[in-house]
């Protein structure tokens, strides 16, 4: 502005409604009340998100979004458990309610990937954050500093 000014600086900043997101692989079969695999074939929509959304009821996250996605998985070398390439319960919720237990495991679902992930991590993934860099930040608002 030629007045000694300069239009960058640095900042902190505060990120309202951050998302959780996880993974939950289904199961091939669904187990009985003893744990036992049944001959019944595990569907996604009719059988992982129902289970899902009830445990997450009962955790009190009354806002989730599901849908049916594809993923790899990278580290299957290390955990040949979890296939290389499998079909997922992508669930969103809002960063207020709690985080799943990672060894959360259901009737029609084995496991539940990303549990562990932090916030600031999804956050930084997502907008693709990496490295000391400048970004462009709209809409800011000052506040005092106490």
């Amino acid at each position: 502005d030629g007045k000694g000014g300069s239009a960058f600086s640095s900042c902190c900043l505060q990120v309202d409604n951050v998302q959780r997101q996880v993974f939950i692989l289904p199961r091939e079969k669904i187990l009985d009340g003893e744990g036992d695999a049944t001959e019944h074939d595990v569907d996604i929509m009719d059988h992982v998100f129902p289970e899902f959304s009830q445990i997450a009821r009962q955790k009190g996250i009354k806002n989730h979004k599901c849908k049916k996605t594809k993923r790899a998985y990278m580290y299957n070398f290390q955990d040949t458990s979890i296939p290389a390439d499998a079909e997922y319960l992508k669930v969103v919720y809002s960063a207020d309610y709690p985080v799943f237990p990672a060894d959360l495991a259901g009737r029609s679902f084995s496991r539940v990937l990303g549990t562990s992930q932090s916030c600031l991590e999804l956050f930084l993934l997502k907008r693709d954050l990496m490295g000391p860099g400048w970004v462009n930040i709209k809409g800011a608002q000052a506040v005092s500093s106490q």
